[in-house]
């Protein structure tokens, strides 16, 4: 055998022992490191601790100390002497002071015994003088009031004798009133005070209109001048008042009027509430229903007609009840809203040129620059916005007469002050701020208008008017103080619901349902203003931003999971490839493993097929040596 033939095996061999000896290093290697394996991308957000705003500010919890509605001398009776004026009337009223002071006729002098029983002296004295229909309405009215009190006065044992005195003193001066003769009615004004008292017990709702209005006149007027000398002849007066008596009597209306009748009077007697300290705040567009529902029924009773016809009756009726019981009195508190009765209207005797109508705030819109805009309605029908009654509207001769030559405005009392209450005196609204739109034309004040805009500070009070510029202010305003909404930060409130949470191989109609109202959202369908709802007809898992009218912003979740198609035996609602996804995750933990043995066991097998190739070329060598 060829010796360079054998060296040639042996070094062959020689390497493939030493191949297969890295290789097994290496494979040794690879598998004892750690797969690498490459997180996914984490996005660390830092929480920022979001501070809430205090409820309050100091000042706002700093209790607020009410000044006291009397003066230290009101609170405590005062000590101050008066000399009250000897000149009061004797059909007079008079309260008694509250200042520690005597009448004349008594002093200090007198013991607290001696001024009871004057009292009663004088109640015994007067009531010996009294009979029923004998004297003067106001005599009569004075003797019954002063005896009320006089008893009274007996029946307190804490009262001081200055109070007695002057108990003691009204009496007296009633007494005199008794006895004088011009106090004393003649028998034809005895027989007028008689029918006045019968008057009085009647339903004016029972009575056609016109018949109750002139016996009413004739005898306010006979009843003026009896209470000034009630001794005279009024025999003339008595004849008249008679005979209206007798004619009245025989107009009853039927009872439909008479039911009308009283309603409204109940109305009216609510709507002049409004113009005291007892005006409730109700929902303005509710309140100018109510008003023109209550004079289209006066319209009808002033008819003066004795009947009315039934539909007409439940028309008007039913339609005044309906829209009084919804008056619904409002929170001061709420925006958006008038909040309070303007007492502009309630002094009307002591300004001129005042217009009737309706101007008022029928939305608004905030800006976002700390400025909101009011859109402004205007009805030029002539009446009090507050009780309804006609005042007299625009007319085409005030555009010629002194007050309106530089035009008419949109005017706005703007208040951005804290503690506003629902009535004030017209000296407060002077330190308003006062502003004017553009210039009506004559046109639009006649005929009224809607939707114009005027621009006030978000926020703030506001009340309209339509006048000029002077001081007079010639023109109207409205019927209550507007306040506006202040700028809306909060998040709505948002609820998802579906209409199945079961599976079904149809669509799934997802509903978002806020508390507030909230904007349009793309592919949605609108149900309310509050409520929009999505069909679905695939799984689906997403994320949907929904938006208040401010564009506060609510992020909620929709997942749609129970939606199975038809060749799914399984009612799992899973495909062919569902699960890919998870099986993918699941090798990406092992592929560093797998790589490392893959590797290995191949370099292993290569070597042992290099290994097994030298042995048997070896092999071969030592056969041809021999």
């Amino acid at each position: 055998m060829n010796k360079k033939l054998v060296l040639t095996g042996k070094a062959v061999l020689s390497t493939v022992m030493a191949s297969t000896m890295a290789c097994s290093m290496l494979s040794t290697n690879i598998l004892a490191q750690e797969p690498e394996v490459v997180p996914e991308e984490e996005t660390t957000v830092e929480k920022t601790p979001v501070e809430e705003e205090p409820t309050e500010t100091p000042e706002e919890a700093t209790e607020v100390v009410e000044e006291p509605t009397e003066t230290p001398e009101e609170a405590t009776g005062g000590n101050e002497e008066t000399t009250p004026s000897n000149t009061i009337m004797t059909n007079e009223i008079v309260d008694t002071p509250t200042t520690y002071s005597f009448p004349s006729e008594y002093d200090d002098s007198w013991t607290e015994q001696q001024l009871r029983d004057e009292i009663q002296r004088l109640l015994d004295e007067a009531a010996s003088l009294y009979e029923e229909n004998k004297y003067r309405p106001m005599t009569e009215n004075d003797y019954i009031t002063k005896k009320a009190t006089a008893e009274a006065a007996l029946a307190d044992t804490t009262l001081p004798k200055d109070k007695l005195a002057w108990q003691a003193y009204y009496m007296s001066n009633c007494i005199k009133a008794m006895n004088r003769a011009q106090n004393v009615l003649s028998e034809s004004a005895k027989q007028i005070v008689i029918i006045n008292k019968e008057f009085d017990k009647l339903n004016k709702s029972e009575y056609q209109l016109g018949a109750w209005e002139a016996l009413s006149s004739a005898l306010s007027s006979a009843r003026s001048r009896i209470n000034g000398d009630a001794s005279k002849d009024y025999s003339t007066e008595l004849a008249n008042i008679e005979s209206l008596y007798e004619e009245m009597l025989k107009t009853k209306v039927d009872e439909n009027l008479v039911i009308l009748r009283d309603y409204v009077a109940e109305c009216d007697e609510m709507v002049a509430k409004q113009k005291t300290d007892e005006a409730v705040i109700y929902d303005a567009t509710g309140w100018r229903t109510f008003i023109n529902a209550l004079n289209e029924a006066k319209a009808e009773i002033e008819k003066g007609n004795t009947t009315i016809d039934e539909a007409v009756f439940n028309k008007l009726y039913y339609n005044l009840v309906i829209i009084r019981n919804g008056l619904v009195p409002l929170d001061p508190s709420i925006e958006g809203n008038e909040i309070a009765v303007t007492d502009l209207w309630t002094d009307l005797g002591n300004r001129k040129n005042i217009k009737g109508g309706q101007i008022f705030v029928t939305g608004e819109k905030i800006n976002g620059d700390g400025t909101t805009t009011l859109y402004i309605d205007w009805v030029n029908n002539g009446i009090n916005p507050l009780t309804g009654e006609y005042v007299g509207k625009f007319e085409n001769k005030d555009f010629n007469s002194e007050g309106l030559e530089d035009g008419v405005f949109i005017t706005t009392l703007i208040n951005e002050f804290e503690g506003f209450n629902k009535f004030h005196s017209y000296a407060y609204y002077n330190n308003w701020v006062d502003e004017h739109g553009d210039p009506i034309n004559e046109e639009a004040v006649l005929n009224g208008f809607s939707g114009y805009q005027i621009t006030v500070p978000t926020g703030s009070q506001v009340i309209v008017g339509l006048g000029n510029k002077a001081g007079q202010y010639f023109g109207t305003f409205a019927a209550g103080v507007y306040q506006t909404k202040t700028p809306d930060t909060t998040a709505p409130e948002v609820k998802v619901s579906y209409s199945t949470v079961d599976k079904t191989e149809g669509p799934v109609t997802v509903t978002i349902t806020a508390d507030e109202p909230i904007q349009d959202i793309p592919g949605w369908t609108r149900v309310s203003e509050n409520v929009l709802k999505k069909d679905y007809t695939a799984n689906t898992n997403e994320s949907i931003d929904v938006l208040d009218l401010a564009g506060n912003v609510t992020t909620v979740s929709v997942t749609v999971s129970n939606i199975v198609k038809p060749s799914d035996p399984s009612g799992t609602g899973g495909d062919k490839n569902q699960g890919t996804e998870t099986k993918k995750e699941e090798s990406k933990k092992t592929d560093g493993t797998n790589t490392g043995v893959f590797v290995g066991t191949g370099l292993f097998a290569g070597s042992a097929t290099a290994a097994a190739a030298g042995a048997s070329l070896l092999a071969f060598l030592k056969k041809r040596k021999k």
